[in-house]
């Protein structure tokens, strides 16, 4: 059975394709993965291809999540969905969520958080890069009752893979996310590097 992780986020620009993609990256080393790309750019399928991802199949259609779930060949299948509403109404307790916010839209993402099922990981993108607020957000993502938590300082790497195309960049703290998945360790933490 596919383990179906879920990225979403309430605002675009978060970072979520971005995380969706080196998911795929660390999750193929671990077995065979499938990515759906539901977001309107096709973002994901774009780095997917940057970051010359051969043992990932993308696809840009959702289809049946049952079938999605019995699916063999996939050990797992990332969905990248911008469509929070879609995921709230989706009771679904065998999913992992991941719901991606910056900053400014934080206090906007933990008013859905509780209306999410399934494990819930939430990811804070730390754009613009606030020095002095990283500790404090460090301090106020630990005391939220999610099953993970991972705090994402300012990446320039991401970027310069956007403009150099290098598919050798690597993004540390989401290869540790997806050892916690892999291992189904979620037990609260707060991951910051």
């Amino acid at each position: 059975m596919s383990k179906i992780i879920r990225i979403t986020s309430v605002k675009g620009g978060v970072g979520k394709s971005t995380v969706a993609a080196f998911m795929a990256k660390y999750l193929s080393e671990r077995g065979n993965v499938l990515v759906i790309d539901l977001d309107n750019l096709g973002h994901l399928t774009s780095l997917i291809e940057i970051l010359r991802l051969k043992d990932v199949e993308a696809r840009r259609e959702l289809g049946d999540l049952d079938k999605l779930r019995k699916m063999s060949g996939y050990d797992y299948v990332i969905i990248d969905d911008p469509d929070l509403l879609k995921v709230i109404e989706d009771p679904s307790q065998d999913i992992i969520n991941v719901v991606i916010s910056d900053v400014l839209a934080l206090a906007s993402t933990l008013k859905y958080l509780d209306k999410i099922g399934g494990v819930k990981v939430l990811i804070v993108n730390m754009v613009p890069p606030l020095p002095a607020d990283f500790s404090k957000i460090i301090k106020a993502v630990s005391e939220l009752n999610v099953d993970l938590k991972v705090v994402i300082p300012f990446i320039p790497k991401i970027f310069s893979l956007l403009v150099r195309q290098d598919s050798k960049t690597e993004l540390p703290i989401v290869k540790r996310l997806v050892i916690a998945i892999e291992n189904n360790e979620f037990n609260g933490e707060v991951i910051t590097r």
